[in-house]
C-alpha cells in the first residue's frame, strides 16, 4: 500500500468515515468477459449483481448483426463468475424472442430468498407500415408500440443464475433504465425501486424527458409511478443515502451538459426536489452507475463510475472514454477520490458490491467504438484511495 493510501485511510478512520475492515492492501483485476464477434454486432448496456453466496452475474444486451440501438434483433446474455471474478463463463442467452429486440435494464436480488430478478424492455423491429422502428417513432406512437410487442418484462432465477424463468410481461409506468435498489433505512425500509425514464409529450423531445423511480411495496409483484427529476435527462442511476433519502443522478442533456445533475427524494421516491448540477462530476453524456459500499455505521462510502470526460459538444460519442471510479464519504455531496479504471474508449457501466466488501464494475469498451465489448473490473476501496485526491466542491447541494 502506498503512503498516500495509508494516510487517506488514517484520516478517514479518524473522522469515522471508514471502518477498520477496509484497512487492507489494494486489489485490482480486469477481465474482458464478452467480446464482439461473429453474428454479434456489439455487447451493450451491462448490469452486474453479486449474490449472498458471492456469485457475480454480468448481464448485457447482445445486438445482433449491427450496433444499432433500434431495428435489429437483440438478446439478453449472462456471464457468471463463482471464483471471485477470476474466471467467467462464456456469455449465454437468457432472454430473447423471435422478430423482436429484447433489451437489458436492471437487476434486483430479493434478500428474503435470494431470487434474482432481471427487468428490461422489448422493442418491435418494424412499425405498423413495415418501416424500421426507431425510438422517436415509439414515443410518438405508444399504442402501436405496445400492440407490436413493445413494453417491459421480467425473468428470474432461484439457483444463482444457472436457470431462468420464461419472460413475463410487466406493465411498467416508465422505461427501465438502470439497476434497482432495496431501501435499507428509515420509514420506507424494504421498498424496491427501479430507475426509469419517461416523456411527458407525444414524441421524443428533451424538453419533456424526465427520469424517476418506479416503486414496488410487494417485492416486485406490482410497480407504480414514483416522482420525477428535472427535464432534459437521459438514463439515471440511484443510491440510498444514510438517512434513507434517495439520490438520483442523471445523464444531463440540458443546461450544464458535460456535468452530471441530480435530484433528492425524502419520501421513499414519491417526489423529488433539490435539483442541481454537480460541477465536480464531469461526464461524457453517457449512462453511469452508483453503489453504496458500506452502511452508514461502517463508513458511509458511496462510489460513482462513469466515462469521466467533459465533451466539447452534447452529442460526442468519441468523448466516451476514461472509465473512472469516484468516492464520496458524505452522501454524494462531495467526491474526494477518483481513479481511472480504463483510459481508453468506455461507455455505459454498472457497479455491485460483493459480500466481502470488494467491488465489481462492468462497463462497455471497444477499439473502434466505446460500445463493442464488456469488461469487468474487480477492486477494493484501498485501490480507489490510491487514486487522485480531489479538492471537494463545497456547498453545491443543500438538502
Amino acid at each position: 500500500m502506498t503512503m498516500r493510501a495509508k494516510i487517506a485511510i488514517v484520516l478517514l478512520s479518524a473522522l469515522g468515515l471508514i471502518s477498520s475492515d477496509m484497512k487492507e492492501k489494494p486489489m485490482f483485476g480486469l477481465q474482458q468477459v464478452m467480446k464482439r464477434k461473429g453474428e454479434v454486432g456489439a455487447y451493450s448496456i451491462p448490469q452486474i449483481v453479486v449474490t449472498n453466496k458471492g456469485t457475480a452475474l454480468c448481464f448485457a444486451t447482445a445486438r445482433m448483426a449491427s450496433n444499432d440501438d433500434w431495428g435489429n434483433i437483440q438478446k439478453v446474455v449472462l456471464s457468471r463468475s463463482t471464483d471471485g471474478g477470476t474466471t467467467w463463463d462464456a456469455p449465454r442467452v437468457i432472454a430473447s424472442r423471435d422478430s423482436i429486440a429484447v433489451n437489458g435494464g436492471a437487476g434486483i436480488i430479493d434478500p428474503k430468498n435470494g431470487t434474482i430478478y432481471y427487468y428490461g424492455r422489448k422493442y418491435p423491429l418494424r412499425t405498423e407500415t413495415g418501416e424500421k422502428a426507431t425510438e422517436s417513432w415509439a414515443y410518438a406512437h405508444p399504442e402501436q408500440y405496445r400492440t407490436l410487442g413493445g413494453g417491459g418484462y421480467c425473468i428470474c432465477s432461484k439457483d444463482e443464475g444457472l436457470t431462468w424463468s420464461p419472460m413475463r410481461d410487466v406493465d411498467f409506468p416508465y422505461e427501465v433504465m438502470g439497476t434497482g435498489i432495496i431501501l435499507q433505512h428509515g420509514k420506507y425500509k424494504g421498498r424496491w425501486l427501479l430507475p426509469g425514464r419517461v416523456t411527458l409529450s407525444k414524441g421524443f423531445d428533451w424538453n419533456y424527458m424526465y427520469n424517476g423511480v418506479m416503486i414496488s411495496d410487494d417485492r416486485g409483484k406490482t410497480w407504480y409511478k414514483g416522482g420525477l427529476s428535472q427535464s432534459h435527462v437521459g438514463e439515471c442511476t440511484i443510491v440510498e443515502l444514510s438517512d434513507g433519502s434517495i439520490y438520483l443522478n442523471n445523464r444531463n442533456h440540458g443546461e450544464g451538459y458535460g456535468y452530471r445533475n441530480h435530484a433528492i427524494s425524502c419520501n421513499g421516491g414519491l417526489t423529488f426536489a433539490s435539483f442541481a448540477v454537480d460541477t465536480q462530476l464531469i461526464d461524457a453524456v453517457c449512462h453511469a452507475s452508483l453503489i453504496r459500499c458500506t452502511s452508514p455505521e461502517k463508513g458511509n462510502i458511496i462510489l460513482f463510475a462513469n466515462a469521466a470526460v467533459k465533451p466539447t459538444r452534447e452529442w460526442d460519442s468519441g468523448a466516451r472514454r476514461n472509465m473512472s471510479v469516484w468516492l464520496s464519504s458524505d452522501d454524494a455531496k462531495t467526491w474526494i477520490y477518483r481513479r481511472t479504471v480504463n483510459p481508453g474508449k468506455s461507455g455505459y457501466s454498472d457497479l455491485a458490491v460483493a459480500p466481502d466488501g470488494s467491488v465489481y464494475l462492468a462497463f462497455e469498451t471497444g477499439e473502434s467504438d466505446p460500445r463493442e465489448n464488456i469488461t469487468v473490473a474487480h477492486f477494493n476501496l484501498a485501490w480507489v484511495m490510491e487514486g487522485e485526491r480531489l479538492i471537494p466542491v463545497l456547498g453545491k447541494r443543500k438538502d
